[in-house]
């Protein structure tokens, strides 16, 4: 493969103003910005999390406390989000939460109709959570 350099550059990488090149600093900056490094870090917590059977270990202890009635394990997955929520970032939280659903919802029996009701309470609760404390949501 043949690779080749010119110090033209591509148009769209050209400053307006001057014509020159921009400088690599200003085009990566918008990729590590702390927003963008806290969702990635929630990502990556979320895959490690199903990789080693976090989400099986939480998802059984979940289940321990809150018992098998999906109200009640409703309940529980809107408490322990919107706590986590409160210390995380509600994105990230949504992320990894969603990684220990899915051994909750293999529990449940595939009839029940609670099942959507846990998925959406994922998103619901890491809001909530979101605006309990200033670290909670990135805007704040």
């Amino acid at each position: 493969m043949l690779l080749t350099v010119s110090d033209k550059g591509l148009k769209f990488l050209c400053n307006p103003q001057s014509g020159t090149l921009v400088d690599y600093k200003s085009i990566m900056a918008s990729f590590a910005d702390p927003v963008v490094m806290l969702f990635l870090g929630g990502f990556v917590l979320a895959i490690v999390a199903s990789k080693y059977g976090m989400d099986a270990v939480m998802a059984k202890f979940l289940l321990g406390l809150f018992g098998k009635k999906p109200k009640i394990v409703l309940l529980g997955f809107l408490i322990v989000i919107s706590v986590f929520s409160m210390f995380m970032s509600n994105t990230a939280t949504a992320a990894m939460m969603l990684a220990f659903l899915a051994p909750v919802l293999k529990s449940l029996p595939d009839d029940e109709t609670g099942k959507v009701g846990l998925a959406l309470s994922i998103p619901i609760a890491a809001n909530l959570g979101g605006i309990g404390t200033p670290i909670g949501t990135p805007p704040n």
